[in-house]
């Protein structure tokens, strides 16, 4: 209810006045005579998201004890207010309309909750408070605006590399969901701004590179924003290519020069036309000399005025090879010629000349010169090369001086040209930058030489277990297991402390233990047994399992001892797999979707699943048939070993850290170890795939089934995950694991075996090897889970990527090995 202001019966005669007015009425309200509700808040501007609860906090004083009437309204542009709720105090008056049932809560001091929050609530909400004693109604606005939270953005372009000068290059930014998006970019973290080359769309949605220059090469990223929320999407890489010279000289040398040695041998084509005398403007006169041979003496260029761009020049017969050099060495004009003394004596009297026509008596030496000329100007000198006479015009003159052997006069065409075009094109500048690219690809190897110290032990031991196998005559071996299962021995048990030091770890190295950039390179076998044991303790699995730490310390050593010293398959990869899988349950915050029971048993499979590894896939164990083959009926007989060898452990009591697990439970946990074991066999990865695949989109963390498939792919992306891992980490497992395949592949060879050529070192490189298994093996697998959880998928792409660019650079280096055969040619023959 309102209350409508009481006014003084003399305000009529003070209608002229209304500052009088104004301030009388707040003398009354000092003094108390007028009171009235003021109405307050902290707030002028409340932020809410769809689905969640907005609170309009107010608050009113007043002199009076009564309950106020609290109306609240809704107002927007150019529509009739909506009453949200009226109330008495608390008590609401009337029916609420439809859309506020159940979401409003209306409190004392005037304030209004509204529930369950909708995209229709937004707007500006008026509060009106009055109390019948009082004298005025307290009045307040709050602007109320409702959002969706804007989910992650992503980029979307053509290629992550593009070739230097490319045109139009576009970025494109997108998110799936939230309301009044705002769109900015980042370069190498810094924020982006529109420039001369880098545009940004109205919206700031797609980044334009107009041209592409080397200092585009650089991580890029966008971040989407509203008003309650902000995202930034997973940076991308772009890769510039310099454009090679090759492209220049293929694009435009090679036109040139098809020109220029068409022009040449079109202007050397002789005329089958006998010679006709030439009409002379000026006589040519003959001087016999002593010795009876004739000179030709040629008149100066006032007298003849030559105009053909093809002069020719007859010698005497005796002319010397001095002569010649001085002919293509001096600058000679094209309509004149100065004969030196000793090949021009002084003339004789008119009376002793004889005239004949220059072509009466053909001579054993041409001088030739032959001028390309867009234009006739001033007359240019020759020998020459690419000129520029003024600005009018551009020659290229080849001065040529030889015998009437129409092949040397050729050849001799053809090395100017040569020359001319090796200038012209930098022939030489090419042959530098191959070779600076050659030094530093050596330089890279050399750096790459230094990360490699544990390659070399693995090859050392690889050495000695060839000496081994040569010594035993290169017969085939059956793979032999450290556990004999046919004798029924087992190996002696421990009583004794395991004695390997304890490492205290640093909360640095507690940090980087849970993230997948954890670099197992720099870890001696202690320290990693170390870590593996404060896994176990970190995770809650010790005392949910009420493992004895003892027990675990001599489980841990057991384990490493029966991890045999391959290149590729050892404890180390050991370690690798269950450090991953220890960062994946963090990374996906596993431990609030799954039971302790289920981690256990994802840290122990991931532990046991290579145990005994002989170096020899399933492949090679089928076709050889060995006894583990023969054992296994060719199912998995790999993966049959290694629970066969986990359990034959466990089965130890001085071993056996379930010892403690009700027997019916570790029924249990045996089977799901076995399950997750087996599932690391890649024959059988299409399979749980697809399977996966099938349970992804309505996945339920509380079905049994569904987890165990996930479980299951879990344990095979730890697995291979080491393309997940930097590159100077990751790429030297690329080099273990060739080794162990060229290994395998050198002895089926030796045996006669079929041989896979992914294994065949005559056959695969590293960037053909990987290229392949991460695009359709590694990328569709970590996709398909990161539907679940959020999980590495950039780095696989980054991994791609930096394969695909090697394998660019030794094609590139195929295709320049007899491109510079050529071009070193080329500058011999200039």
């Amino acid at each position: 209810m309102k209350v409508k202001r009481k006014t003084s019966s003399t305000s009529d005669g003070l209608t002229g006045y209304p500052a009088l007015l104004r301030l009388f009425g707040l003398l009354l309200l000092v003094t108390g005579e007028v009171t009235g509700v003021n109405v307050t808040s902290q707030s002028q501007v409340v932020r809410g998201t769809v689905g969640k609860e907005a609170l309009l906090s107010v608050s009113y004083s007043s002199s009076s004890s009564d309950k106020p009437v609290i109306k609240w309204q809704l107002k927007r542009n150019k529509e009739k207010p909506i009453t949200v709720v009226q109330s008495i105090g608390t008590d609401v008056i009337g029916n609420l309309r439809p859309e506020y049932r159940n979401r409003i809560l209306v409190f004392e001091n005037g304030s209004l909750l509204l529930h369950n929050l909708q995209l229709s609530d937004e707007g500006a909400y008026e509060v009106e408070i009055s109390i019948t004693d009082d004298s005025f109604t307290g009045e307040h606005y709050t602007e109320l605006t409702v959002d969706v939270p804007v989910s992650k953005p992503y980029i979307q372009m053509i290629a992550s590399s593009v070739l230097e000068y490319s045109e139009h290059f576009n970025l494109h930014c997108s998110h799936n969901n939230g309301t009044k998006p705002i769109y900015s970019w980042l370069k190498g973290g810094k924020v982006l701004a529109n420039d001369s080359r880098l545009l940004l769309s109205h919206d700031q949605k797609v980044l334009t590179i107009l041209r592409v220059v080397m200092s585009d090469d650089d991580i890029y990223a966008c971040a989407v924003e509203n008003p309650i929320s902000s995202m930034k999407s997973t940076p991308v890489k772009l890769t510039v290519y310099r454009r090679s010279s090759l492209y220049i000289i293929l694009s435009t040398g090679g036109i040139f020069l098809l020109i220029t040695l068409v022009t040449v041998c079109a202007c050397w084509k002789p005329s089958k036309k006998k010679h006709r005398p030439v009409p002379q403007r000026a006589p040519i006169y003959v001087e016999h000399s002593e010795n009876g041979h004739d000179v030709d003496v040629v008149p100066k260029p006032t007298t003849l005025g030559r105009r053909s761009p093809m002069p020719l020049y007859v010698l005497n017969e005796d002319e010397t090879l001095e002569r010649l050099e001085e002919c293509s060495g001096n600058a000679v004009n094209q309509s004149e010629m100065i004969i030196p003394a000793a090949f021009a004596p002084v003339l004789p009297p008119s009376s002793n000349r004889t005239e004949r026509p220059i072509w009466s008596a053909p001579r054993r030496v041409y001088h030739i010169t032959f001028c390309l000329r867009s234009s006739v100007a001033a007359e240019p000198r020759c020998p020459g090369g690419i000129q520029t006479l003024g600005s009018s015009f551009t020659s290229l003159c080849v001065c040529v001086c030889g015998f009437v052997n129409k092949e040397d006069m050729f050849q001799n065409v053809l090395s100017q040209v040569a020359e001319q075009f090796s200038r012209a094109f930098r022939i030489n500048e090419l042959k530098t930058e191959v070779t600076n690219r050659l030094a530093m690809l050596e330089k890279r190897v050399e750096l790459e030489g230094l990360k490699v110290v544990e390659i070399e032990k693995c090859k050392n031991d690889l050495k000695k277990l060839r000496d081994e196998m040569t010594s035993r005559g290169g017969g085939r071996v059956n793979c032999p297991c450290k556990y004999n299962f046919d004798d029924g021995k087992k190996v002696t048990p421990r009583r004794d402390v395991p004695n390997y030091p304890k490492y205290t770890l640093s909360q640095e190295t507690v940090e980087a233990l849970k993230k997948p950039t954890f670099d197992v390179w720099h870890w001696e076998h202690n320290e990693m047994l170390s870590c593996l044991e404060y896994m176990y303790h970190d995770l809650g699995l010790v005392k949910e399992f009420n493992m004895n730490p003892i027990t675990l310390k001599r489980w841990l050593l057991a384990i490493q001892e029966n991890y045999r010293n391959n290149p590729f398959h050892n404890f180390r990869h050991c370690f690798c797999v269950s450090q991953m899988m220890y960062g994946m349950i963090h990374l996906c915050n596993l431990q609030e979707k799954m039971t302790l029971t289920d981690m256990g048993i994802l840290m122990t499979a991931a532990v046991c699943h290579d145990l005994d590894h002989p170096g020899y896939n399933n492949t090679y164990q089928i076709n050889a048939r060995t006894e583990l083959a023969v054992r296994y009926n060719d199912i998995s007989p790999l993966e049959n070993h290694h629970c066969a060898v986990a359990f034959q452990i466990i089965s130890l009591p001085e071993c056996n850290i379930f010892a403690n697990v009700d027997p019916e439970a570790f029924k249990q946990i045996r089977q799901a170890i076995i399950t997750l074991i087996l599932a690391t066999d890649m024959a059988r990865h299409g399979e749980i795939l697809d399977s996966f695949k099938q349970k992804v989109d309505n996945f339920d963390f509380t079905n049994e089934e569904h987890v165990t498939c996930l479980k299951m792919v879990l344990i095979k992306c730890c697995d291979i995950s080491n393309e997940v891992r930097p590159t100077e980490v990751a790429e030297p497992w690329v080099d273990c694991l060739l080794e162990e395949y060229f290994m395998q592949s050198d002895r089926e060879k030796s045996e006669g075996l079929p041989v896979a050529p992914f294994m065949d070192r005559d056959k695969v490189t590293k960037p053909t090897a990987q290229i392949g298994f991460i695009k359709f093996v590694l990328i569709p697998m970590f996709e398909t889970v990161m539907k679940i959880e959020e999980i590495m998928v950039q780095p696989l792409r980054d991994s791609r990527d930096h394969y695909e660019e090697l394998k660019q650079i030794d094609d590139a280096m195929t295709e320049v090995e007899p491109t510079l055969h050529v071009c070193v040619s080329v500058g011999v023959w200039v």
